[in-house]
């Protein structure tokens, strides 16, 4: 069973986050949100996110790539996270993670990207309380 991101809490939640917003601001960007076999798109115009949703589009475009496997995410989003797995470079370097494409950029706003982690985090922890 694929993971549920919750793609409109998400979405809700970092348009309403000081830090994401902070981070972000000035970025502008198409990621490509891979989980398991399925993609999702979060657009991102000068910090605002303008979308985060499931993509059957198999030419989406995108500028860069967050893609891992269900367990992956399931490890990135626990609320105590095992070794490796606290942030996408630990997870990139040591279990296979990718990211890929516009680096300069994700690199240049990889806060913003930590926000949007511990937000999906929060969220997830929330839904497990529930």
């Amino acid at each position: 069973m694929s993971m549920n991101m919750r793609t409109v809490q998400v979405l809700e939640a970092v348009n309403a986050d000081s830090q994401f917003r902070h981070a972000a601001r000035r970025w502008t960007i198409e990621l490509m949100i891979g989980v398991g076999e399925d993609r999702y798109i979060f657009d991102v115009l000068d910090g605002h996110v303008r979308r985060f949703e499931l993509t059957e589009d198999l030419f989406q475009s995108s500028s860069a790539r967050l893609v891992g496997t269900d367990e992956d995410w399931r490890n990135l989003l626990e609320a105590v996270p095992v070794p490796f797995y606290q942030d996408f470079i630990g997870a990139w370097f040591n279990h296979g993670f990718e990211i890929s494409g516009d680096l300069r950029s994700v690199f240049a706003h990889y806060w913003a990207l930590l926000r949007l982690l511990q937000v999906m985090r929060n969220i997830n922890a929330q839904a497990k309380e529930q």
